[in-house]
């Protein structure tokens, strides 16, 4: 039994936090980007870009499977698997430079330790507190809660390193026996850069492991001739891996699927998609870009203790152990300096770089190599102990009462198991729509997002047409899509029968001038959008009741936004049945807001304008 744990601790290690996994999963779709990736999956169809196709693949594969869920619950429990096997993974790595840490040092750090040898209770010890700091990080465990690309990519990235550090060891070794490569240098790299393919079939965070790469390949294999032409097959096996995955969306895209984001069925279309040419504008913009994201990236991994919004960052007292390892990684060899270091400088100056709100994500590969490097510091702390068991005892308790708390506070922000907010928001919204009717939108994560799941996979009131105007503005093959629901004139919106428009298409655009209502069109608040209608007809609201469960607190700024806009927008619905004299009604959606919506202050002009009509608000 005990040569049973010492070989697989790793993997049982894994089905623990996958067991811990299971109580967090969402049953739902999450925000932002879930509800269109999920549909992507489910249909085989081509999201926004880059497309992500081997994560599209490989979730189409999985959803047919017949297990006994959900589609949308199966297709969150693959996010989780996805982070459970990276997490083996870290602790395969940590193991490996434990077991190696005699030719992975330098002069310095063997020194520091003085022996390299390492007890195997204290490798254990140190190895999978690495992969629990990761797998109960903040970003890192959202990821194994709701369908998002990231769960993938971040085990395609563990992989590339496992490997990049086995042939660096290896060729150490060999080295240090004096032997040679048996092998060609193609076939001892080709593993590492069939998986550098598969990232970049995924997604283009691969490029932050791409000059780390290529540094350590070059310390194996020196500057010569046979070296360049082999990085260069090397390289053109990474083009043609991700590049056969990414025909497949033009193939795709030919068949008409329910969804293709930029009509990807031409080469010039498919290498726009690619290279995300739609998000160009928020790509390397300067000083600015890396003011606002180091403030997020502070924000992230830092400590906050007020009352409202305790948090202790990503890793809680973990991070200390991080920092110290980072700081260790000094005592190394050069090369392992360099690409530990390399990894990290580019992951975060990219990510810095890239001016989008929900940068977390981005920052998950340096949150990788920081679990990782964590072990350093707890090696030459088990290594200062020594066999003094009272105070290895005390250690080891120590390590599992900060991973313990870490898990206690990052639950509750990861946990997803009753989100159901965007599932019934977009249900509510579009239960008592007329039939064919247009809600115009450019709210991704209220609208658009969950319409392309819920329309598609099940099928729920796909008579509604959810349409951005930003599309139809800015996109030809989203014109084409909604050619026969086209609603926009130049500035002008087109009258139509049954149109809607959501709140922020009221504020951002009708209200700037961006857009423009035709003439006699007024607007008529509902709880989630408005109603466009062309006469002074009073237009009853039917049932008034939100059937959406709200958290006691918002999770993100996503959810956050309907904890404002419903009360606003029955508020305005307050004075809108004043003005017919509709009393009750408007009590009744006075009294809804306040037992609602707890942290909404009602305006004092709506509260003078119910005791006009003798309401008693008190």
């Amino acid at each position: 039994m005990k040569k049973f744990l010492q070989k697989y601790y790793p993997e049982i290690t894994g089905i623990i936090v996958f067991i811990t996994y299971l109580f967090t999963i969402s049953h739902s779709i999450g925000e932002n980007d879930s509800g269109e990736l999920a549909m992507a999956q489910a249909t085989l169809s081509i999201p926004h870009p880059t497309g992500y196709p081997l994560f599209v693949l490989l979730g189409f594969l999985f959803n047919k499977i017949p297990l006994p869920f959900t589609t949308i619950y199966q297709l969150n429990l693959l996010c989780a698997i996805w982070c459970t096997l990276t997490i083996i993974v870290v602790i395969r790595i940590s193991s490996m430079i434990i077991e190696n840490l005699y030719l992975l040092l330098g002069k310095k750090g063997k020194s520091l330790l003085k022996s390299t040898q390492i007890k195997t209770a204290d490798k254990i010890f140190a190895s999978v507190f690495s992969g629990l700091m990761l797998a109960y990080s903040a970003t890192f465990w959202l990821q194994s809660t709701r369908v998002e690309v990231y769960s993938l990519q971040i085990f395609l990235t563990s992989i590339i390193i496992y490997f990049t550090l086995k042939i660096f060891i290896k060729y150490k070794q060999q080295q240090l026996e004096g032997n040679a490569y048996k092998t060609s240098v193609f076939k001892q790299w080709w593993i590492v850069f069939l998986f550098l393919g598969l990232g970049f079939a995924n997604h283009m965070m691969t490029l932050y492991l791409i000059p780390a790469t290529a540094v350590i390949f070059f310390f194996t294999t020196g500057i010569n001739k046979e070296s360049l032409k082999s990085i260069l097959k090397l390289f053109s096996l990474i083009a043609v891996v991700s590049l056969l995955f990414y025909s497949g969306l033009m193939l795709r895209a030919t068949t008409n699927p329910p969804w293709s984001w930029g009509d990807v069925s031409n080469i010039k279309s498919l290498f726009d998609h690619i290279t995300a040419k739609e998000y160009s504008t928020y790509m390397f913009q300067g000083i600015d870009s890396f003011k606002e994201q180091t403030a997020a990236l502070l924000k992230m991994i830092s400590f906050n203790f007020s009352k409202d919004s305790f948090s202790t960052g990503e890793f809680s007292l973990s991070l200390v152990f991080g920092v110290a390892g980072l700081l260790l990684i000094f005592f190394f060899r050069k090369e392992v300096i360099s690409y530990f270091v390399l990894v990290i400088i580019v992951s975060v100056t990219l990510a810095m770089s890239y001016k989008i709100p929900d940068i977390n994500e981005y920052f998950l590969v340096p949150f990788f190599m920081i679990s990782i490097l964590s072990i350093t510091s707890m090696i030459l702390i088990l290594k200062i102990i020594g066999d003094r068991k009272f105070l290895k005892t005390t250690f080891v308790i120590f390590l599992g009462l900060i991973i313990s708390i870490q898990f206690i506070i990052n639950y509750r922000y990861a946990d997803r198991s009753d989100f159901y907010i965007f599932e019934d928001f977009y249900k509510s919204a579009v239960k008592d729509l007329p039939s064919n009717s247009i809600l115009l939108t450019d709210k991704w994560s209220l609208f658009l997002s969950p319409g392309l799941y819920y329309q598609n996979v099940e099928n729920i009131r796909k008579d509604v047409y959810i349409v951005s105007t930003s599309g139809l503005i800015m996109n030809n093959w989203y014109r084409k899509k909604y050619k026969e629901q086209i609603t926009l004139d130049k500035e002008l919106i087109i009258k139509k029968k049954d149109l809607f428009i959501s709140l922020d298409i009221a504020t951002r655009k009708i209200h700037n001038g961006v857009l423009n209502l035709p003439d006699n069109a007024i607007l008529i608040p509902y709880p989630y959008y408005y109603r466009m209608v062309y006469d002074n007809n009073y237009y009853p609201l039917d049932g008034g009741e939100l059937n959406i469960r709200l958290n006691k607190k918002p999770k993100n700024e996503a959810d956050a936004y309907i904890y404002t806009l419903i009360p606003f927008m029955l508020e305005q619905r307050i004075f809108y049945e004043l003005n017919f004299n509709q009393t009750e009604k408007a009590f009744y959606y006075f009294n809804l807001i306040r037992n609602t919506f707890n942290n909404y202050t009602i305006s004092q002009k709506t509260m003078n304008a119910l005791k006009s009509k003798g309401v008693n608000v008190n």
